[in-house]
């Protein structure tokens, strides 16, 4: 059973709601809560013991004449947006990377697959590319390697030249699908030069 906190740095029991002495649970193992004695999984980060800090509330126009935001007119504008180019305070100011965009240009970049630094999905060319390369080694499939080795051959230069994902910090399925795909390949040339020597002859 997991832990609840209801104020920060404050971690209770979700079922007495007391509040648990931390020094004293065993990490990583199961505890009984010392009120009620309900079995407690206790894990929390140092962040729990951090004063929390205010959010930005955005300042308020002190000259007349100058620049407001779009959505909070009374609020003076900081930014303006990299997508639309409307004025945005510190509180609408939304950074993604070295880009400052608004919140409805980022719910319609989101929408539409635009915001190349908000990505949801990955493609993973690596695996791709290194499953048409072992699907040749499958003798039932060998015959579908005279279009599959070089499309694995393709999509492995591809993985190498887009980012890594954040679970993978190598690409070894990359160059072993070229490797692979390119021996296929190879295999091919090989049996086609046999095939029209012996017609030659």
């Amino acid at each position: 059973m997991a832990a609840a906190t209801l104020e920060p740095g404050v971690l209770t029991c979700p079922k007495c709601r007391l509040p648990l002495p931390l020094e004293e649970l065993a990490m990583g193992q199961k505890t009984p809560c010392p009120g009620c004695g309900t079995p407690l999984w206790v894990t929390h980060f140092p962040a729990l013991h951090l004063p929390q800090r205010p959010g930005a509330k955005g300042e308020a126009i002190l000259v007349e004449g100058e620049a407001s935001c779009f959505y909070h007119p009374e609020k003076r504008a900081v930014v303006p947006c990299a997508r639309c180019g409307r004025f945005l305070c510190q509180l609408c100011d939304i950074t993604l990377g070295e880009e400052h965009v608004c919140s409805s240009c980022m719910h319609s970049g989101q929408t539409r697959g635009t915001l190349t630094n908000l990505q949801q999905r990955r493609m993973l060319w690596d695996s791709t590319a290194l499953i048409l390369a072992v699907l040749g080694l499958v003798p039932c499939f060998w015959y579908f390697t005279v279009a599959t080795a070089p499309a694995a051959v393709v999509l492995g230069v591809i993985a190498l030249k887009k980012p890594l994902s954040i679970l993978r910090k190598n690409r070894w399925r990359a160059w072993l699908a070229i490797v692979l795909g390119l021996i296929e390949t190879g295999v091919w040339v090989w049996l086609l030069v046999l095939f029209f020597w012996n017609i030659l002859e």
